[in-house]
């Protein structure tokens, strides 16, 4: 199944993931640095109907060590491919930071971050030299 490769150039580059939640298509950057899978506040609000509170967290932090504003959201359904886990506890954040990259170099959009959990959940198996992922 496929990966697909953004490009930022300068030997920059992310692996996202087509996913669905709650039947809603998505895409998710691959952050096998994640410790939790996090679905972007912006794609939540949208796809939902509904608004969420985020506080600061400790526990949370950038690349750079920043604190981040966090969330928890209990997601129905979430499935890549025929794969799927149910009433699903994720992480939410909002990542205007990285959505305005991809908008401003016209990469499409980008609804959450597939994190450790799910990829061991669904025991996924990265193949980068063949941009391909299996189960």
């Amino acid at each position: 199944m496929k990966i697909n490769l953004i490009d930022f150039g300068d030997n920059s580059y992310h692996f996202t993931i087509n996913v669905k939640v709650n039947n809603i298509d998505a895409t998710f950057l691959i952050d096998t640095g994640a410790t939790n899978t996090v679905v972007f506040k912006r794609f939540y609000e949208e796809n939902f109907d509904k608004e969420i509170s985020l506080q600061k967290s400790d526990i949370a932090a950038s690349a750079s060590g920043e604190s981040m504003e966090t969330g928890s959201v209990t997601i129905d359904s979430i499935k890549i491919e025929n794969k799927e886990v149910t009433n699903f506890k994720i992480g939410c954040m909002d990542m205007e930071h990285i959505e305005n990259i991809y908008k401003t170099t016209n990469k499409g959009n980008i609804d959450g971050m597939l994190g450790a959990d799910l990829l061991y959940i669904f025991k996924i198996t990265l193949n980068l030299n063949k941009l391909e992922f299996s189960f």
